[in-house]
This record gives C-alpha cells, structure tokens and sequence, in this order.
C-alpha cells in the first residue's frame, strides 16, 4: 500500500512539473513576440519595422496603435505603419515597467507601460509615455497577436474650484506684468514669457518672436515710454487642461515724447502650464481707434 501511495504522488508531482514546464514554453513564446513588437517600434528600417506583422493571426483586429488610428486589420496596420515610417528619422520605445504576461489555455495577454522618443525629418522631437496591452492566441504551436492597445493617459478631470483657482492665478500672472511694465522692470518679465513667445503688438508691423526677443522690444518701449497707470477691465479665462486663453479691455495712460497718453484696447493672451507656472505663448494686442 505505501508503494501504491509513493507512486501515486510521484506521478502527481511529475503532471505538475509537465503543465509548468508547458506554461514556461507558452510564457518564453508570448514574451518572444512582444519582444519583436517592441524591437519594431525601436526601428525605421523598413525590415524591422515591419517585423512584427508577421506575428499577427489573420483575423486580427481593430487595433489602436499609440500614434494613429484604429486600425481594422492587418493590411492596414501595414498600410498605416510604412506612412508613418516615411515622416521619421528615428524613434525609440521602451517598456518602463515589468512586462506582465498572463495565459489561459489557448490565451494569453500582456500589459506593461512604454515610453517613446521620436524624430521627424523635419527635425522635430517629441517624448511621450503610456501603457499597453496586447491579447495573443495560439495558432497551433505559434502566438499570434489578435489585439492591441496602447493609449497616452490623460490628465484627471479637475474640480471646478481647481479651474476657478488657476483662472485667478493666470490673471494674477498678467496683473504682476503689468506692474512690472509701471514700475519700468522689463527683467522681471523674464518668467512671464515661454521661450517660444510670440506677440503682435499694438503699434508692431510684424510679430516679435521668443522670448529674448519680446523682452528685447519691452526694454525699448520703456526707454521710450513711462507708463503711469492702467486698468483690466472684464476679464475673461478660458481654460483646457494646460493651456489657457485670457481676453481683456484695458486701459492704460502716461506719457512718451515728453506728451501724455491715454489708451484703450484689447487684448488676447494664450498661457500654456509649463513646470507647474503658467506663462504666456502667445500676445495680442490692438489699441482702439
């Protein structure tokens, strides 16, 4: 009877050891095709590139790819793939967390978050992170892909005192640069611009481009001009996610020239949230007749 026992765990030991062993290979082949997936995206190189439509089963599909649209099937996928390809330089994906595979039978799926670097032959840069998941099934002994999904997060939808809270903050923003102008500080303007800046001003033919630029156009207005107060009248925030459009009428008068003015006007400035601040993209301003 003990003999029976022994052999009767013994063969029980060994079904175990066979199904885990099965899973390993099953597991080894599943993390095989996202590794060429992932080697796909790292390339430009038409070869490369396109290695990893051979691993997708023939009725695969839709798929939502991290840079283009949903895509039905795998001739698109192709089609879409080699357009891209074109406008590229380089690019760069990677896996930035551990790659999770799971497997149920004859399926199996895939998760992990990436981040990708990309260079247009127009010189062009853009970095962006994400996450993906992949669903495989088993083709007799091979894994093909029947679905992926790699999406960019978006930012949380903010509460409304959030919004009303970065609303005052930007018009704040705009307030401090105007004292800055009253109190003849150009140099205190230096966070005010981003560095990609543009401004058409009231009396300006052509736009003022960057920030060095702006700030070099403010010193010489106020070498000119000694403005002694002003108003912003009904201001108006407009915002989405990081960026912010303000409108306004303003008033404003001193003197230029050795003779006094007084304006009104208009004006439309265009903030974006860089590094937690809110800083001006984009000016416009009109003087009214």
């Amino acid at each position: 009877m003990r003999r029976i026992v022994s052999w009767g765990v013994l063969a029980s030991l060994l079904l175990v050891t066979v199904a885990a062993m099965a899973q390993s290979r099953d597991e080894v082949a599943v993390r095989s095709v996202v590794d060429r997936l992932i080697k796909s995206f790292n390339s430009v190189e038409p070869d490369t590139a396109n290695r990893f439509l051979a691993d997708l089963a023939p009725a695969a599909g839709p798929f939502y790819p991290p840079f283009s649209q949903k895509e039905a099937s795998a001739s698109e996928v192709r089609a879409s793939l080699n357009q891209f390809r074109a406008r590229l330089a380089s690019r760069g994906l990677r896996a930035t967390s551990p790659v999770s595979v799971r497997i149920d039978r004859r399926m199996a799926w895939v998760n992990f978050t990436w981040d990708a670097q990309m260079t247009f032959k127009d010189a062009t840069r853009h970095t962006m992170d994400g996450r993906a998941t992949i669903v495989l099934s088993k083709d007799g002994r091979n894994w093909k892909i029947v679905h992926y999904h790699s999406s960019i997060p978006g930012s949380m939808p903010v509460s409304q005192s959030a919004v009303e809270s970065a609303k005052k903050e930007i018009l704040q923003v705009e307030r401090a640069a105007w004292e800055a102008i009253e109190g003849s500080q150009p140099d205190s303007l230096q966070g005010y611009f981003s560095e990609d800046v543009s401004v058409f001003g009231e009396n300006q033919a052509y736009r003022t481009r960057g920030r060095t630029e702006a700030l070099r156009a403010m010193r010489t207005m106020l070498e000119q001009a000694d403005l002694r107060s002003w108003q912003i009248l009904d201001p108006q925030v407009q915002l989405a996610g990081d960026t912010a459009v303000l409108t306004y009428y303003y008033t404003e008068s001193g003197f230029a020239g050795g003779k006094e003015f007084k304006r009104s006007g208009k004006a439309s400035v265009v903030f974006i949230k860089e590094d937690g601040t809110w800083r001006a993209i984009h000016e416009h301003r009109s003087a009214n007749q």
